[in-house]
Protein backbone atom coordinates (compact mmCIF):
# COMPACT_ATOMS: atom_id res chain seq x y z
CA UNK A 1 0.00 0.00 0.00
CA UNK A 2 1.34 3.43 -0.91
CA UNK A 3 0.87 6.69 1.02
CA UNK A 4 0.91 9.80 -1.18
CA UNK A 5 1.57 13.44 -0.39
CA UNK A 6 -0.11 16.24 -2.28
CA UNK A 7 1.80 18.64 -4.45
CA UNK A 8 1.91 19.71 -8.05
CA UNK A 9 2.46 16.03 -8.80
CA UNK A 10 1.75 13.03 -6.64
CA UNK A 11 4.85 11.44 -5.14
CA UNK A 12 4.98 8.14 -3.29
CA UNK A 13 6.17 8.89 0.27
CA UNK A 14 5.79 5.47 1.86
CA UNK A 15 5.29 1.88 0.70
CA UNK A 16 4.08 -0.91 2.97
CA UNK A 17 4.64 -4.54 1.95
CA UNK A 18 1.23 -6.14 1.45
CA UNK A 19 2.59 -9.50 2.65
CA UNK A 20 4.70 -8.80 5.75
CA UNK A 21 3.86 -5.17 6.58
CA UNK A 22 7.42 -3.83 6.31
CA UNK A 23 7.38 -0.08 5.76
CA UNK A 24 9.73 1.85 3.50
CA UNK A 25 9.89 5.64 3.48
CA UNK A 26 11.28 7.77 0.65
CA UNK A 27 14.85 8.99 1.21
CA UNK A 28 15.58 6.06 3.53
CA UNK A 29 17.38 2.82 2.88
CA UNK A 30 15.18 0.11 1.40
CA UNK A 31 12.70 2.33 -0.41
CA UNK A 32 14.18 1.62 -3.85
CA UNK A 33 14.05 -2.14 -3.23
CA UNK A 34 10.26 -2.25 -2.88
CA UNK A 35 8.43 -3.92 -5.78
CA UNK A 36 5.18 -2.30 -6.90
CA UNK A 37 3.03 -3.93 -9.55
CA UNK A 38 -0.11 -2.32 -10.88
CA UNK A 39 -2.23 -3.21 -13.89
CA UNK A 40 -5.67 -2.93 -15.30
CA UNK A 41 -7.20 -6.35 -15.92
CA UNK A 42 -8.53 -6.89 -19.40
CA UNK A 43 -11.98 -7.89 -20.48
CA UNK A 44 -13.08 -11.28 -19.16
CA UNK A 45 -10.18 -11.27 -16.66
CA UNK A 46 -10.25 -13.56 -13.65
CA UNK A 47 -9.85 -10.37 -11.56
CA UNK A 48 -12.96 -8.80 -13.02
CA UNK A 49 -13.60 -6.88 -16.20
CA UNK A 50 -11.09 -3.97 -16.37
CA UNK A 51 -10.46 -4.06 -12.60
CA UNK A 52 -7.35 -2.43 -11.12
CA UNK A 53 -4.89 -4.98 -9.65
CA UNK A 54 -2.03 -3.82 -7.38
CA UNK A 55 0.53 -5.29 -5.02
CA UNK A 56 3.53 -3.88 -3.15
CA UNK A 57 6.20 -6.26 -1.85
CA UNK A 58 9.44 -5.74 0.04
CA UNK A 59 12.62 -7.22 -1.43
CA UNK A 60 12.50 -10.29 0.84
CA UNK A 61 8.88 -11.15 0.06
CA UNK A 62 9.48 -10.54 -3.67
CA UNK A 63 12.33 -13.02 -3.65
CA UNK A 64 10.53 -15.60 -1.49
CA UNK A 65 7.36 -15.56 -3.59
CA UNK A 66 8.59 -14.70 -7.09
CA UNK A 67 12.30 -15.61 -7.02
CA UNK A 68 12.05 -18.58 -9.36
CA UNK A 69 10.46 -16.49 -12.09
CA UNK A 70 12.29 -13.20 -11.63
CA UNK A 71 14.87 -12.38 -14.29
CA UNK A 72 17.62 -10.62 -12.36
CA UNK A 73 20.32 -8.95 -14.43
CA UNK A 74 23.48 -7.29 -13.14
CA UNK A 75 24.40 -3.89 -14.58
CA UNK A 76 26.97 -5.66 -16.76
CA UNK A 77 24.33 -7.95 -18.25
CA UNK A 78 22.12 -5.06 -19.30
CA UNK A 79 25.01 -3.10 -20.76
CA UNK A 80 25.21 -0.51 -17.98
CA UNK A 81 28.44 -1.07 -16.11
CA UNK A 82 28.53 1.13 -13.00
CA UNK A 83 31.19 3.82 -12.82
CA UNK A 84 33.14 4.63 -9.65
CA UNK A 85 30.40 7.09 -8.71
CA UNK A 86 27.80 4.32 -8.91
CA UNK A 87 25.99 5.72 -11.93
CA UNK A 88 25.59 3.40 -14.92
CA UNK A 89 27.80 3.87 -17.97
CA UNK A 90 25.85 3.15 -21.16
CA UNK A 91 27.16 0.79 -23.79
CA UNK A 92 29.55 -1.19 -21.62
CA UNK A 93 28.76 -4.86 -21.37
CA UNK A 94 30.38 -8.02 -20.18
CA UNK A 95 32.22 -10.11 -22.72
CA UNK A 96 30.42 -13.29 -23.69
CA UNK A 97 27.20 -13.08 -21.78
CA UNK A 98 23.92 -14.66 -22.77
CA UNK A 99 23.30 -13.02 -26.14
CA UNK A 100 20.87 -14.93 -28.32
CA UNK A 101 19.22 -16.78 -25.44
CA UNK A 102 16.32 -14.37 -25.20
CA UNK A 103 13.92 -14.60 -22.26
CA UNK A 104 15.59 -17.76 -20.93
CA UNK A 105 19.05 -16.21 -20.50
CA UNK A 106 18.65 -16.24 -16.70
CA UNK A 107 18.41 -20.04 -16.77
CA UNK A 108 21.93 -20.29 -18.24
CA UNK A 109 23.64 -18.39 -15.43
CA UNK A 110 26.38 -20.05 -13.40
CA UNK A 111 26.72 -19.26 -9.69
CA UNK A 112 29.62 -19.43 -7.25
CA UNK A 113 29.21 -21.62 -4.17
CA UNK A 114 28.51 -18.47 -2.12
CA UNK A 115 25.81 -17.30 -4.55
CA UNK A 116 24.28 -20.77 -4.59
CA UNK A 117 24.27 -20.86 -0.78
CA UNK A 118 22.58 -17.45 -0.70
CA UNK A 119 19.83 -18.54 -3.07
CA UNK A 120 19.36 -21.87 -1.28
CA UNK A 121 19.31 -20.04 2.08
CA UNK A 122 22.06 -22.22 3.54
CA UNK A 123 25.84 -22.15 4.07
CA UNK A 124 28.46 -23.00 1.43
CA UNK A 125 29.04 -26.19 3.46
CA UNK A 126 25.35 -27.03 3.00
CA UNK A 127 25.74 -26.60 -0.76
CA UNK A 128 28.76 -28.94 -0.71
CA UNK A 129 26.77 -31.50 1.27
CA UNK A 130 23.89 -31.38 -1.24
CA UNK A 131 26.44 -31.76 -4.06
CA UNK A 132 28.06 -34.75 -2.32
CA UNK A 133 24.60 -36.32 -1.96
CA UNK A 134 24.05 -35.99 -5.71
CA UNK A 135 21.16 -33.54 -5.37
CA UNK A 136 22.93 -30.76 -7.29
CA UNK A 137 26.11 -30.52 -9.33
CA UNK A 138 28.86 -28.11 -10.16
CA UNK A 139 31.10 -28.03 -13.21
CA UNK A 140 34.21 -26.25 -14.39
CA UNK A 141 33.21 -23.38 -16.65
CA UNK A 142 35.50 -21.76 -19.20
CA UNK A 143 37.27 -18.73 -17.77
CA UNK A 144 36.44 -19.57 -14.16
CA UNK A 145 38.89 -20.50 -11.44
CA UNK A 146 36.29 -22.27 -9.32
CA UNK A 147 33.41 -24.65 -9.85
CA UNK A 148 30.19 -23.13 -11.10
CA UNK A 149 26.67 -24.18 -10.16
CA UNK A 150 24.15 -23.88 -13.04
CA UNK A 151 21.22 -21.83 -11.80
CA UNK A 152 18.59 -23.97 -13.53
CA UNK A 153 18.96 -26.46 -10.63
CA UNK A 154 17.08 -23.99 -8.41
CA UNK A 155 14.01 -23.82 -10.65
CA UNK A 156 11.00 -25.19 -8.77
CA UNK A 157 9.72 -26.70 -12.03
CA UNK A 158 12.80 -28.93 -12.36
CA UNK A 159 12.26 -32.66 -11.81
CA UNK A 160 14.71 -33.02 -8.89
CA UNK A 161 14.47 -36.82 -8.82
CA UNK A 162 15.45 -37.00 -12.49
CA UNK A 163 18.36 -34.58 -11.93
CA UNK A 164 19.64 -36.76 -9.08
CA UNK A 165 19.31 -39.86 -11.26
CA UNK A 166 21.35 -38.20 -14.04
CA UNK A 167 24.05 -37.09 -11.58
CA UNK A 168 24.30 -40.57 -10.03
CA UNK A 169 24.45 -42.19 -13.48
CA UNK A 170 27.30 -39.86 -14.46
CA UNK A 171 29.17 -40.84 -11.29
CA UNK A 172 28.50 -44.53 -11.95
CA UNK A 173 30.07 -44.36 -15.40
CA UNK A 174 32.75 -41.91 -14.27
CA UNK A 175 31.94 -40.05 -17.46
CA UNK A 176 31.23 -36.70 -15.96
CA UNK A 177 32.75 -33.25 -16.28
CA UNK A 178 30.89 -32.54 -13.07
CA UNK A 179 33.15 -31.45 -10.23
CA UNK A 180 36.22 -32.98 -11.89
CA UNK A 181 34.74 -36.50 -11.62
CA UNK A 182 34.63 -36.29 -7.85
CA UNK A 183 31.61 -36.23 -5.58
CA UNK A 184 33.46 -34.43 -2.83
CA UNK A 185 35.45 -31.69 -4.62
Amino acid sequence: MKTMRKGTTSVVEQIVCDRCGQEAVRARSGFDQMLSIGLYAGRSSMFGNESRVEIDLCETCSRERLGTWLRVQTPWEIGKMPSKSGTPVEGSSRAGGDQGRGPFAHMYAVLTVEEMADRMKCTPQGVSERKAAGEIFAAWAAGREALGYPVFQLDERLNKALLKQVILECWRWDASPLSSNSRMS
